[in-house]
């Protein structure tokens, strides 16, 4: 039996049911085929993801955790991460979050290797009016720059900058982070036609002229997700300065027959 298989996201035939403890059943499963010991299973209407402890029958198998919810007649996928990985629950919930673990593990294909990001953002309008903060008109402190973009579909992570302002107008616009998941208005994650960046001046004292500006992408192969296509290891989490952190590892590299299906595209949008 492999150490680890293909398959991100594959729902197994029949539903299954939970109860408080590690026993899994199945209505028209077949367990025997379907599934190894060590594959993840996510459960409709359960949280996380729980791992195969072993396999009685074709409807019948025991998990290595108990579920954190019972649930009857549900449908279920299978992924088939590295097997020497367990669940966190092992862990003390203080270390939970940030521990190698399943629930943190992912599938990443050769299109979520690389992402679009924002390469730069140039000024299209320097504006009017933007005075110093001595001045009684639109101070220059209370004016920030912000990238939103519309609707139910938002980026992997929001790109971030800031204006610099010579002789009352707008100067510069500096990138401090590129974001991630921009992808083209093909693509279900973020659509790069969605995305502004909005100059806006909070208070009473307003710039004479707005400024505007144009948000420019980069390429797909310029930014990347993770560093090889594979199973992937990946958190986020805040050091002891308060600082957001992101730890990635890849667990196992795979190119040529690679992973398949999709299980999430939030951390690794294609």
């Amino acid at each position: 039996m492999s150490s680890w298989g293909l398959s991100d996201n594959t729902t197994i035939a029949g539903t299954v049911t939970t109860f408080a403890n590690t026993t899994l059943l199945g209505s028209s499963t077949y367990f025997s085929q379907n599934l190894n010991a060590g594959d993840y299973l996510t459960i409709s209407g359960v949280t996380g993801k729980n791992q195969v402890q072993s396999i009685t029958s074709n409807t019948a198998l025991i998990l290595e955790n108990i579920p954190r919810q019972v649930v009857t007649g549900k449908v279920a996928f299978v992924q088939n991460g590295p097997k020497s990985v367990h669940s966190s629950n092992a862990y003390a919930l203080a270390r939970q979050s940030n521990v190698l673990s399943l629930e943190n593990v992912y599938g990443v294909d050769a299109a979520e290797v690389q992402t679009i990001a924002v390469g730069s953002v140039s000024i299209a309008n320097a504006g009017a009016g933007y005075q110093r903060l001595a001045n009684t008109t639109a101070i220059t402190a209370n004016t920030t720059g912000v990238f939103t973009t519309t609707g139910t579909v938002q980026p992997q992570q929001n790109a971030t900058a800031t204006l610099t302002f010579t002789n009352n107008v707008l100067s510069a616009i500096t990138l401090t982070n590129q974001g991630a998941g921009y992808s083209p208005a093909s693509n279900t994650i973020a659509v790069t036609a969605n995305t502004t960046f909005v100059i806006a001046t909070t208070g009473l004292s307003q710039p004479t002229t707005n400024a505007t500006a144009t948000v420019n992408y980069t390429s797909a192969g310029q930014v990347h997700n993770a560093i090889h296509s594979g199973w992937v290891h990946f958190v986020t989490y805040t050091d002891a300065f308060g600082n957001p952190r992101v730890k990635s590892e890849v667990l196992v590299a795979l190119s040529k027959n690679g992973i398949t299906g999709d299980n999430e595209d939030t951390n690794f949008p294609d």
